[in-house]
């Protein structure tokens, strides 16, 4: 994980053939009791966050154990089903609770994008993106948007609807720049 994390997402990410879910309550709270993980609470949310010392040595340990891509490709997965569904929250009357969401997110979500670029899962990574689109605008952030998803663009060999909409959310992002050229041939090529 980058930044806090849930509980719930430390249960779908982490456990597994040798480490159950449940178990990982248990793990995680000697991790706190241990200080190499630390708790925040702020009143109904609670997340945890690795110490980046921390965070370095367990990633270390995954490559060393040749499990690195099994964690991080479960890592996406799991922002990228969050995003999905904030995707939506966003446009209804839990907006600003779904941005806060995303904001204590964003740079796991971003951590998941660029892992899903590199290791080659166009599908995954147009997903990722397409979901969070929305966040993108919500918050403000176009040149991170316009510069993420010009470089998932450059795939398409891939013919999803998860394509159409990072490159619909490209062209948008490019449109609000006024670049209303480059901007229709990103729509063209969504639709």
């Amino acid at each position: 994980f980058h930044g806090g994390f849930t509980m719930e997402s430390a249960e779908r990410v982490c456990s597994g053939d040798s480490v159950p879910a449940f178990q990982v309550l248990d793990l995680l709270t000697h991790l706190v009791e241990a200080s190499l993980v630390a708790f925040d609470s702020h009143g109904s949310t609670s997340r945890y966050r690795l110490l980046e010392t921390v965070r370095q040595y367990a990633m270390d340990r995954l490559f060393e154990a040749s499990e690195a891509d099994t964690f991080r490709r479960r890592h996406a997965e799991e922002f990228e089903e969050i995003m999905s569904e904030a995707e939506a929250g966003l446009l209804g009357p839990d907006a600003d609770a779904w941005a806060a969401r995303c904001r204590s997110d964003v740079d796991n979500i971003r951590a998941a994008l660029t892992w899903a670029t590199e290791a080659g899962e166009h599908e995954l990574a147009m997903r990722i993106a397409g979901s969070f689109g929305r966040y993108w605008s919500y918050a403000g952030l176009g040149v991170e948007a316009r510069d993420r998803l010009s470089l998932i663009a450059l795939h398409d060999h891939v013919d999803s609807v998860a394509f159409s909409e990072a490159l619909g959310w490209l062209s948008h992002f490019v449109r609000r720049e006024g670049k209303t050229e480059e901007a229709a041939v990103h729509a063209d090529r969504a639709l």
